[in-house]
């Protein structure tokens, strides 16, 4: 199994996080593939950021346990918002929004971008409400729906009681590693 960077990941996580600043420069310096690296460096990274590193502070949102476990699962823990063990791991990072590829969107900013109720988007919105009003729906839906499988994903519907007493199913859509990709209403509420 790898750990997103295409390294075996038990022994390449020993290194990484044993090794002291100095050690790490010397061993990364020795390999000549640069794509290579580059994967290293950016994981290094990502594992001293989240304390996960001999001597680092962790400065995530999350636990190290947890952003140890979001790594196992190609994710980035270091731009994780929010995360829930209830019902499987579930994470929502920052993500990403406008891509050349809209597939590639997923996130909290692809979920700003497109169901936000000022949103220009040709899609389903939230009302106006606060973001962590929003962010408490997702991970309601998350913790108190079966997933269903769909598309490779997995997808979770639940009915929730907006502020304004509408009601209204909303969809939130993972990719089966727990890492949100989506969340919306299935009709605009106002």
């Amino acid at each position: 199994m790898t750990n997103g960077v295409g390294f075996a990941g038990k022994e390449v996580k020993q290194v990484i996080t044993r090794l002291s600043d100095a050690d790490w420069a010397n061993f990364v310096n020795k390999i000549t593939d640069q794509s290579k690296r580059n994967l290293l460096e950016k994981y290094r990274s990502i594992l001293k950021t989240c304390g996960l590193v001999s001597g680092s502070i962790n400065l995530c949102s999350v636990p190290s346990e947890i952003a140890e476990l979001i790594l196992k699962n190609n994710g980035d823990p270091s731009k994780t918002i929010r995360y829930s063990q209830s019902n499987g791991l579930r994470w929502l990072e920052e993500g990403i929004k406008g891509s050349s590829n809209p597939a590639d969107d997923f996130g909290w900013l692809h979920i700003k971008d497109r169901h936000f109720y000022n949103s220009s988007a040709n899609a389903s919105k939230f009302p106006n409400i606060s973001e962590d009003t929003i962010k408490n729906i997702i991970f309601d839906t998350l913790e108190n729906s079966p997933p269903v499988a769909s598309r490779g994903n997995l997808k979770y519907e639940k009915l929730i009681t907006f502020p304004s007493g509408q009601n209204e199913t909303v969809r939130v859509i993972t990719y089966k590693s727990g890492k949100i990709i989506t969340a919306h209403p299935l009709k605009t509420v106002n």
